[in-house]
Parts: structure tokens; sequence; C-alpha cells
């Protein structure tokens, strides 16, 4: 049996792709809290529950202190576990600072991305039978991942195949 030394040792191309998709889902995720605060915000001291909150003291003085606390929170956690990370990571304007890490350990061991939309496809089927019968890795994934596509050249991905698409290719590189 063939042991992999570290200079032998690959990464499939999936796995570099797959960090650039997270790293964009969790900043355009973070957007979807704040906009869900000022939607409740709204829901709450807009026009239909307004008159039920002024029959109350203070009620609607201490909703908006605790808006005004939900506030401060999400922003303090935006800058201490958010933007601290992202910072280095504009892919458009900037050069991104943990992908020059990434290149580093990773130098000549990125393994090939599949050439052609058939190879994904038959990864594809074969992952529809594994996670039938809850083979792994990757079949815990698919209600999450259930309706999600991506695009990376001219090939077409189904997330929920995404692990298993890397084993794949770990398996091809050796």
């Amino acid at each position: 049996m063939l042991v992999p030394t570290p200079s032998m040792s690959r990464i499939p191309a999936q796995s570099l792709e797959g960090y650039k998709r997270k790293s964009r889902f969790i900043r355009s995720n973070f957007k979807k809290i704040n906009s869900t605060l000022n939607e409740l915000r709204k829901e709450i001291t807009g026009d239909n529950h307004n008159q039920t909150i002024s029959r109350y003291t203070n009620l609607g003085g201490e909703l908006e202190q605790l808006f005004h606390h939900f506030d401060g929170i999400s922003s303090s956690f935006f800058e201490k576990s958010i933007a601290i990370r992202t910072k280095n990571i504009d892919f458009f304007s900037k050069h991104d600072v943990m992908r020059d890490v990434i290149d580093e350990l990773t130098d000549n061991r990125i393994g090939p991305a599949p050439s052609q939309q058939n190879e994904i496809d038959d990864i594809n089927k074969e992952g529809k039978v594994r996670y039938k019968y809850k083979t792994g890795p990757g079949y815990e994934d698919v209600s999450d991942k259930k309706n999600d596509f991506y695009s990376f050249g001219e090939i077409n991905y189904d997330a929920e195949f995404g692990r298993f698409i890397c084993l794949e290719a770990d398996i091809k590189l050796y």
C-alpha cells in the first residue's frame, strides 16, 4: 500500500474552491442577521402594534433599548469575528493574503480540476446511490445543500456531493 509523504500530498481543486465559497457565504449571511433585526424592529414598533405598545408605560423605550442592545451585540460580533477575518479576503480589490498562505502550503500540490462535465455527472450519479444508503462522505449534507448549485470554470456542481467529489479527487491523486 502506498503511504503518501508530505512531498507527495495533493489537495483536490474542489477543496480550494470550497474555501472561497465559504468565505463569501459567511459575509453574505451576516448581512441577513442585520436585515432580519431591522425587519423585526419595524414589525414590533410599526403601525400595527404601536397603539398597543403606547398603552404600557416605558415599553416603547425599553424595546428601543433592547434593539439598540442587539445592534451593539451584532456590531461587536461583526468587528471581532467577521471583519477581522474578511479584511484581508477581498477577492476583488485587494490581494488575498489567506490565499497566499494556502498557495504556499499547497505549492504544486493542487490536483487538476475536472475538465469535463460528465466527470462530475458520473460522480453525482454514484453519490445519489451512496447517499440513498447513507454511505459517506457527505450524505449528512444532503438536507442542507439539496438546492445549492455552483459553477467553477465550465463545470457545474451540485453542492450536496461536494465531499464525495473531494473523496473521488483524492483517490484519483493517489
